[in-house]
């Protein structure tokens, strides 16, 4: 079984995020949601075999959505809802973790009309995606959140995704059942799978090491990859969850380990090595007696006791995960050896 450390906060969470500028120091970031009590900011971090946790207020209300800047490990963006008042209110905010004495610097913040669902920084540090009031919008970080673009997809969105393959040019987006990406050269819809999953799909990630595969889960249970080449049918599907799968993400380098989380409380690892970029290289390098990882569930740890609305990979260090569930649990794991020492052929 992967080793896990545990840590809790007092109040309700579903948004984490990965903190992707920390190149040296495992660490996260975890906002809460309560409606009464003051909610928080918590920063996790890996201090050895220990965890690290502080904590800091978030006056904008609950944490609906969060990004951290992959330029600067200590800034990050929040969107922020306040329901404790008969109008409710609702921003886009930045953030920054002073060192030196440790507390938080309020940078920008920005009224929005409705609730933010998703936020999603791109690689450059420039922009970000967001959904709110039923539409797509991509901002300017540094003019305060200014539209650059925004589009109104013919259902309903709750994860966009930037493809990493694009320069920031292409986002991809869960639309009901379906999924899409949106171009910022063309300003317009590009690539469809049309209700690739039977229930609504939650969550999209593309694939590192191949520019054609994307993954996606969603409330039906599965996770499946795509190409985008040939889209009628996934190149891999499984029943991951028994209840709904909110995240999926590819491991960083090794694309045929999967990283997905679950409203059944479970964390799964799944191999896709048959679909990987490792596959065909592979084969033709060594021939077909390679030794691989079986298509199929690797490992599912079942240490949380309530759902998993989040999971991440690490920057810091690619084998250590993380996932949240909605009472506030927190877990850091790491891949165990065996699988590890598998996928890198040792």
């Amino acid at each position: 079984m992967s080793e896990v450390l545990m840590y809790g906060v007092e109040l309700e969470s579903r948004c984490m995020a990965n903190i992707v500028a920390s190149e040296d120091t495992v660490a996260f970031l975890v906002g809460t949601q309560n409606m009464k009590a003051t909610n928080e900011i918590c920063h996790v971090s890996l201090d050895g075999m220990r965890l690290v946790a502080k904590s800091h207020q978030h006056f904008p209300g609950e944490v609906r959505a969060l990004a951290s800047d992959p330029n600067d490990e200590n800034k990050f963006a929040t969107g922020g809802s306040d329901y404790g008042t008969l109008t409710p209110s609702h921003s886009l905010n930045i953030f920054r973790i002073i060192s030196d004495n440790d507390k938080l610097e309020h940078i920008v913040s920005t009224k929005m009309e409705n609730e933010v669902k998703s936020l999603e920084w791109d690689i450059q540090g420039e922009r970000t995606a967001i959904i709110h009031n039923k539409k797509i919008e991509i901002c300017d970080v540094e003019r305060k959140f200014e539209s650059i673009w925004s589009h109104t997809p013919q259902g309903t969105s709750c994860a966009a995704v930037w493809n990493p393959h694009s320069s920031s040019n292409v986002v991809g987006v869960t639309v009901d059942r379906s999924i899409i990406t949106l171009d910022l050269r063309t300003k317009g819809e590009g690539h469809l799978i049309k209700e690739g999953h039977s229930l609504k799909a939650t969550y999209i990630d593309f694939n590192p090491n191949l520019q054609h595969s994307v993954a996606s889960c969603g409330r039906d249970g599965f996770l499946r990859i795509w190409d985008w080449r040939n889209w009628s049918s996934p190149i891999f599907s499984l029943r991951a969850h028994a209840h709904w799968t909110t995240q999926v993400h590819f491991h960083s380098v090794h694309d045929e380990l999967l990283l997905s989380s679950g409203t059944d409380g479970s964390l799964l690892l799944t191999s896709a090595y048959s679909v990987s970029s490792d596959s065909r290289a592979s084969r033709e390098e060594e021939g077909d007696n390679v030794v691989t990882l079986p298509d199929g569930p690797l490992e599912r740890i079942d240490e949380h006791e309530d759902s998993i609305y989040a999971c991440a990979w690490s920057t810091a260090d690619p084998w250590t995960f993380a996932s949240l569930s909605f009472d506030g649990r927190i877990l850091i794991s790491h891949v165990n050896r065996e699988h590890k020492y598998a996928l890198m052929k040792l």
